[in-house]
């Protein structure tokens, strides 16, 4: 099928090395990691790691920031691990030779600290730019992320988290400790274990929540102005499968919980079972309309999300917006499907869900029923540093086809509802009488 050509294509293309392949970034709150010190590199490695940041930072990301924004930021980092440096920063020009000369001034005068002032000037860098999702990763941060992307298993709460003005909760995966425990989409978290998440970045704020299988994190969220304090027990879990059976005569229905490495070819599969019969069909009637179930979907891979949105739609799926100028990604190859589809989202509808939603809104045979979702479109590329350590740079912004941005926003439903039982019965009346 040239559809499931057009998904191995994609499959095989990695996606780390360019921005157009990269992922909006998630935290799951995974298994636990510590956050290393400082560079475990050799003096000359540290010059270039910082230079190479500065370069990717200043051609790469979004938010267009100067050079000027970024070497602030570098000497603000070693001044706070080597006071003593001040004077030598002031009004000096860190270029790529006289940066190594003064990180060789530095370790041959202070040895036992030039690693992580290396550390602190890459850290203040990307905090400059005023993205919480720019961020630089520890090789503990990137072998956490090699592991859910492997095998799909993580210990932890079963939260996505956002930034929305706050710590915030994207949302909860289905039957984790987060979601029996009452965290809510929007919530804003204050504080885990009694410490506060104020004055952290996205992504150290989010290690608060990591933990052991078994062990106990008592976490602190406001919620419409009042403080709720939950008490959460982390546990192993898994991301959950794509679920697919026939509704009624004709009507199939696909939930997607999350988008893991392997979504796109699960809602192939369920799909052509649905098609065929398999699963409980009612009255051996074809497949004529399907609810594509997006709820509470917090997002994932953004891959799969752009693979999955091909299965239902070809042509033109989403713009990106970059430094370089927008975009069109474009699906070449026939849908597989052609019936009506409603897509049904709610406030914790987000990222790669969100995609999904933006790329099949406005096509003759698609509805979206529900509520509005969160607004979560920023593109993160990952690029791999010395010794193992990462950057996540926001290289993009997803927009409509018509050019219009839902990151902070979110997607407006074709047809607003209040409660989930409405959706699904006002997604069956759709599909049946139009």
């Amino acid at each position: 099928m040239k559809t499931s050509l057009f998904l191995k294509s994609l499959l095989f293309k990695r996606v780390v090395t360019t921005p157009l392949r990269a992922l909006i970034f998630s935290i799951i709150c995974l298994a636990p990691f510590t956050f290393s010190p400082y560079f475990c590199l050799a003096q000359g490695i540290v010059a270039n790691t910082i230079q190479q940041v500065r370069e990717l930072l200043e051609s790469e990301s979004i938010f267009s920031p100067t050079s000027q924004q970024l070497e602030d930021g570098l000497k603000q980092g070693l001044k706070e691990v080597i006071p003593e440096c001040a004077d030598v920063l002031l009004n000096k020009k860190l270029d790529g030779n006289s940066l190594k000369a003064l990180l060789a001034s530095l370790e041959a005068n202070y040895p036992d600290r030039v690693n992580k002032a290396g550390e602190a000037a890459v850290s203040r860098m990307v905090e400059s730019i005023g993205d919480p999702y720019t961020a630089l990763l520890t090789r503990k941060d990137m072998e956490k992320d090699k592991l859910l992307a492997n095998n799909g298993k993580f210990a932890g709460v079963g939260v996505e988290l956002g930034w929305k003005g706050g710590l915030a909760v994207v949302g909860t995966i289905k039957d984790s400790p987060a979601f029996q425990a009452g965290l809510k989409s929007g919530d804003l978290i204050t504080s885990v274990n009694g410490q506060t998440v104020k004055g952290l970045s996205f992504y150290r704020a989010g290690d608060l929540l990591a933990g052991e299988a078994g062990s106990q994190a008592e976490v602190k969220v406001m919620r419409q102005g009042n403080e709720l304090k939950f008490n959460i027990t982390r546990a192993q879990l898994t991301l959950p499968p794509v679920n697919g059976r026939i509704l009624e005569s004709g009507v199939g229905y696909i939930q997607i919980g999350y988008f893991s490495p392997s979504t796109a070819q699960e809602t192939m599969n369920a799909l052509k079972q649905l098609k065929s019969g398999a699963g409980g069909s009612v009255g051996g009637n074809s497949l004529k309309g399907l609810i594509l179930d997006l709820r509470s979907n917090p997002g994932g891979n953004l891959q799969e999300g752009i693979r999955t949105a091909a299965i239902f739609r070809q042509g033109e799926l989403v713009k990106v917006k970059r430094r370089s100028g927008i975009k069109r990604m474009v699906n070449n190859h026939s849908p597989a499907f052609n019936g009506s589809i409603v897509v049904l989202v709610n406030k914790s509808t987000a990222s790669s869900a969100e995609i999904v939603t933006l790329a099949l809104k406005g096509q003759p045979n698609v509805k979206v029923i529900g509520q509005k979702t969160f607004g979560k479109g920023l593109i993160q590329a990952l690029y791999s540093l010395p010794g193992g350590y990462g950057l996540r740079v926001s290289t993009g912004i997803y927009l409509s086809r018509d050019g219009e941005s839902i990151n902070n926003v979110g997607i407006t439903p074709d047809v607003e509802v209040g409660s989930e039982a409405e959706a699904l019965d006002k997604a069956l009346n759709v599909l049946k009488h139009g």
